[in-house]
């Protein structure tokens, strides 16, 4: 069983998700864990030294995925709402012990929420976890389904959630009762797992407390009085005075609803939860589109699209170049680059001049002779610059490097009309250029079998 969840946790890992232990039968991270949104890895070997000889279940970060949890509890049905939604099922598919299912896409980094797509019907997403397929719960485990790659998340689903930091429009309106024993007994437990705040915290980390027991659908009354404990062991103690005028403004301004994070709603469904009228939901979803009506008119005045290599690549437009090794992808790229920064025909088509940055992220002693040669044969060009000493624009967690907040300072300054990165393996850790899903969600497109230099404009 040890093995299995080590195994199961290293599959994970290498599909592109981030994972840390849970508890052995358990669905909740330890107070030892309770930085996993920085601390889950998909590093095998701090996977090996986690998981090696231990019955940890495993924690799935969420955050720039979308995870749908469809429930099968409680009169409720999930599946049969997420059919009514969406028509089926396409991606990754976890079985849930009680008989529901986690549904994960790529993709994607909204607020969490708890029915709001439909009766049933939940999502992880932003600073949120799922309990992983391996793990086990009162001898019930979350089995993978289908074992098919990662779909992108349905835009129409990510056009009806809500962004992260937005404040639910009933976000006043409670999941479940006030002040129920099971939130209350929640509530107390991570208040007494939270590390106490020091002078020059306080104010933040109070919010954060505060908040969270919020979540746990637990009254404001009532969290004055649970939270005081912690108040009193900050350094220095806050004054219930103040600690009341903090959880009064966590009350007013907190995103979720209350009771997101009560067990009846992570786990056992819900005790009240008003549902929208038909009339209400088409209404909501009429708010939320982008559709409008364009007559032959407005279609008659489109400006046009312009180019920056004529049929080839138009301004706003990202794409790459990829063929076998030694086709002359790094031969290609530079000539169609250093022709856009002079304004000069490039392969019989013409281009619109303008600043070219040139991402040299594989080989750029190499790349320094070949713009060497193009300056002989076709002169100086001021608009062309060669990004050099570059190490990766994207980290193995999908974070922006230093050198991608610096390019984008640059291109700030330079407003370049073309920028090409080569290759993109070299210059995004952890991209898979063979893998579908990491070429949807960086921006490529198609299966290839080939490196790839990227372009956008």
């Amino acid at each position: 069983m040890h093995n299995d969840k080590l195994a199961a946790a290293l599959a994970l890992a290498a599909r592109g998700l981030r994972v840390f232990p849970l508890p052995p039968n358990g669905r909740r991270p330890s107070a030892e864990w309770k930085g996993w949104p920085e601390t889950a890895t998909k590093d095998p070997e701090k996977i090996r030294a986690w998981w090696e000889g231990t019955d940890q279940n495993i924690g799935v970060v969420t955050t720039g995925w979308l995870v749908i949890d469809l429930d099968m509890k409680n009169d409720m049905n999930g599946v049969a709402a997420w059919l009514e939604l969406h028509g089926g099922f396409d991606t990754f598919m976890v079985r849930t012990p009680s008989g529901g299912y986690h549904l994960y896409y790529f993709g994607a980094d909204v607020a969490g929420s708890a029915s709001e797509l439909g009766d049933g019907i939940d999502v992880r997403s932003h600073n949120n976890y799922a309990v992983g397929p391996g793990s086990v719960v009162d001898g019930r485990a979350y089995e993978v389904v289908a074992d098919e790659p990662f779909a992108p998340a349905p835009p129409e689903i990510v056009a009806r959630c809500k962004l992260p930091g937005q404040r639910a429009e009933n976000a006043a309106v409670p999941l479940v009762d006030w002040d129920t024993e099971a939130g209350i007994a929640a509530a107390i437990a991570r208040v007494r797992d939270t590390r106490a705040a020091v002078r020059g915290e306080q104010s933040n980390r109070a919010y954060e407390i505060a908040c969270a027991v919020r979540d746990y659908a637990v009254s404001e009354a009532k969290a004055c009085e649970i939270l005081q404990e912690w108040a009193d062991r900050c350094s220095p103690p806050i004054l219930p005075d103040d600690m009341a005028h903090r959880v009064a403004n966590a009350y007013a301004t907190a995103q979720n609803r209350p009771g997101v994070l009560h067990p009846m709603v992570l786990f056992g469904g819900y005790a009240h939860v008003p549902q929208p009228t038909p009339q209400e939901v088409h209404a909501d979803q009429a708010a939320r589109s982008r559709l409008r009506l364009i007559s032959t008119a407005e279609c008659a005045n489109a400006p046009p699209l312009g180019y920056v290599i004529k049929n080839m690549v138009a301004p706003g437009q990202v794409g790459c170049i990829f063929g076998q090794p030694g086709a002359g992808k790094s031969v290609i790229a530079p000539h169609l680059a250093y022709a856009v920064a002079q304004g000069r025909r490039a392969f019989g088509q013409r281009t619109k001049k303008g600043v070219v940055f040139y991402v040299a992220a594989e080989d750029q002693n190499g790349m320094q002779r070949r713009v060497s040669a193009l300056l002989k044969r076709h002169g100086d060009e001021p608009d062309f610059h060669l990004v050099g000493e570059m190490s990766a624009l994207v980290t193995g967690n999908d974070e922006v490097s230093p050198d991608m907040a610096r390019l984008l300072q640059l291109a700030e300054e330079y407003r370049p009309s073309l920028i090409v990165v080569d290759t993109l393996a070299a210059s995004i850790s952890g991209l898979d250029e063979n893998a579908a899903k990491d070429m949807n969600k960086r921006g490529g497109s198609g299966n290839s079998d080939s490196p790839m230099s990227g372009f956008a404009a």
